[in-house]
């Protein structure tokens, strides 16, 4: 999630996001107290097997 007020500054989160195919859901500014919030899939994790 990625706040629709943050402008450029999170351009490199969303090259990230589309690099690995990851969507960015946008939302309004209030709806999360930070300019952006990702959840990280546990199959991603430190101790995961690939």
């Amino acid at each position: 999630m990625a706040r629709t007020d943050a402008g450029t500054d999170l351009d490199h989160i969303r090259l990230l996001a589309a690099e690995r195919g990851v969507p960015v859901e946008d939302v309004e500014p209030g709806a999360i107290p930070y300019a952006c919030m990702g959840l990280i899939h546990p199959r991603f994790s430190k101790g995961a097997a690939q």
